[in-house]
C-alpha cells in the first residue's frame, strides 16, 4: 500500500496548490515518508507565519522542523523550487493500492484522493 498526504480541511491544497512545480516534486510531497509517519503518529504541524520582505512580497515562515526538512530536501533535488506548504497543519494520510495511479482533486482547498482503477474511453 502507498500512503498519500492530502489536505483534509478547507484552506489550501497540499499538492493541488503546487501545480507550478514538477510532477516528480508533487509526488515527493504527497508521499514524503517522514511526514506520513509524523501525521500517522498523531504529530501536529504548527501554522506558518507570513512576513513581508523588502520588495513587498509576502513569504511564509515555516515553523515545523519536519516541513522544513522536506522543503530542504526538495530544494536540493530541484534547485530554485518554491513550495507552498501553508496547508501542512491540515494534512491527513490515505492508503491506496500500490499498482493504481491516484488523482487528487481540490474544492476550496479540501483535497480528495481517488484511486484510478478503471479506464474510461
Amino acid at each position: 500500500m502507498r500512503k498519500i498526504l492530502y489536505t483534509s480541511k478547507h484552506g489550501s491544497g497540499w499538492t493541488t496548490n503546487n501545480i507550478h512545480i514538477p510532477q516528480a516534486a508533487r509526488v515527493f510531497m504527497a508521499e514524503y515518508p517522514p511526514l506520513v509517519k509524523h501525521i500517522e503518529n498523531g504529530g501536529k504541524i504548527e501554522d506558518e507565519d507570513l512576513k513581508e520582505n523588502e520588495s513587498g512580497e509576502w513569504i511564509s515562515i515555516i515553523k515545523s522542523p519536519i516541513i522544513q526538512q522536506m522543503v530542504d530536501e526538495m530544494q536540493k533535488r530541484w534547485p530554485g523550487i518554491e513550495v507552498n506548504t501553508s496547508s501542512a497543519n491540515h494534512l491527513s494520510v490515505k492508503e491506496v493500492a500500490d499498482h493504481y495511479p491516484v488523482m487528487i482533486e481540490e474544492y476550496d482547498g479540501r483535497e480528495t484522493v481517488y484511486e484510478c482503477d478503471e479506464v474510461y474511453v
